[in-house]
């Protein structure tokens, strides 16, 4: 059923008057000119959309009508490739720099940089960011724990990093501290008596 296929003559002016569409000359040419800038299968999807189009209002038999449709369908067809590609190439990008990080030596964190993922864990709005947070330091904290051997040297480390943020309320290192002592001491739930000021 292919109501507007321009590339052959002999159907091309018995389904216009067919279907009772009698374009101008200059309106028929620029059709055949620019069918030919569109995916068969956008033009096979307009034409059917058309002639549920015209069966519910005859009104809306023109040519126009039928290349606006196509226009549409062709717009939704080039997104949705977009949208593949993009996929595509976002998930590549993701592998790429996944084997990249496997392949590059792993990078000793420091005291400072568990201190700032644990302010981003307090400051953090949502639940899942909040325990991504901590994940992250609770790895990082086991990674330097092994270099220590004695906790109450990085539990020093730790205070002196906390002592040190700027524009942060005393509440907040509260928090943040608390957070600490879980992660070096998992055992236990009870309170910090140590306060940071």
């Amino acid at each position: 059923m292919i109501l507007f296929e321009f590339l052959q003559d002999h159907y091309r002016y018995s389904m216009l008057r067919y279907h009772g569409i009698a374009p101008e000359p200059d309106a028929l040419k620029h059709a055949e000119r620019s069918i030919k800038g569109y995916e068969k299968e956008a033009i096979s999807a307009a034409e059917e959309a058309f002639l549920k189009a015209v069966n519910r209002n005859p009104e809306k038999k023109s040519l126009s009508y039928f290349f606006g449709i196509l226009v549409r369908i062709q717009r939704e067809r080039d997104e949705e490739a977009y949208r593949r590609y993009c996929t595509r190439r976002y998930n590549e990008e993701v592998m790429k720099q996944l084997k990249r990080q496997e392949q590059e030596p792993p990078k000793t964190r420091c005291v400072e940089d568990i201190v700032g993922i644990l302010v981003q864990a307090v400051k953090a709005s949502v639940q899942f960011v909040r325990e991504a947070a901590l994940r992250k330091a609770r790895e990082w904290t086991q990674e330097l724990m092994e270099a220590y051997r004695y906790m109450g040297a990085l539990k020093n480390r730790f205070s002196e990093a906390l002592g040190n943020l700027k524009d942060f309320t005393v509440e907040e290192k509260n928090k943040v501290w608390e957070l600490i002592e879980h992660i070096l001491n998992p055992k236990t739930t009870e309170k910090s008596v140590t306060q940071i000021s």
